[in-house]
């Protein structure tokens, strides 16, 4: 009887082990696979940009934009323009919308391009008191001068029936770097 006993706890203490054995085994089987460090995050930038521009022949423009940086390769844009003849009484406009387009970054410089949706009302050449709905595109550079402000040059057109393009200078203000 008491070798039965005896039998019956090295038969316990032999399955335990085994199933220790196991457990490491998996155990390290899964370390084998490596902890990765949590994925860093990139950057977030943020700016407001003011420009100032011509469109076509005669118009100028001021351009409001608030601006989002989320990710590596990717930006969004809301903005809102406004337009007009200078000194006379022609061509006005007002344009608002967004954009979205890929961009790219480095310490001391931005580009990116960008297409959306935007809506423009105003009085164009022969078509008076108009209201559109076309698609804004934009191709900016900036150059960073400093961690909150950047110079800007944009080249940017809004496609509807009559499409009508510009360029522009302007200031970014944000978190830049």
């Amino acid at each position: 009887m008491l070798q039965l006993r005896k039998q019956k706890r090295e038969s316990s203490l032999k399955k335990t082990l085994r199933l220790t054995a196991i457990i490491v085994l998996i155990a390290v089987g899964l370390n084998a696979q490596g902890v990765r460090p949590p994925r860093q995050q990139p950057p977030a930038f943020f700016w407001i940009g003011i420009q100032a521009g011509r469109l076509g022949q005669e118009m100028a423009y001021a351009e409001f934009n608030l601006s989002a940086q989320l990710g590596r390769t990717g930006y969004g844009t809301v903005y809102y323009l406004g337009g007009s003849v200078p000194f006379g009484s022609g061509d006005q406009l007002n344009e608002y919308g967004f954009m979205i387009g890929p961009c790219s970054r480095t310490r001391g410089a931005f580009a990116g391009t960008a297409i959306g949706i935007g809506i423009m009302n105003g009085w164009i050449g022969p078509y008076s008191d108009v209201t559109a709905v076309g698609i804004p595109l934009k191709l900016e550079g900036a150059v960073i001068v400093g961690g909150f402000m950047a110079l800007n040059l944009q080249i940017r057109a809004f496609v509807w029936k009559r499409t009508y393009s510009g360029i522009s200078l302007g200031l970014q203000f944000g978190k830049l770097r």
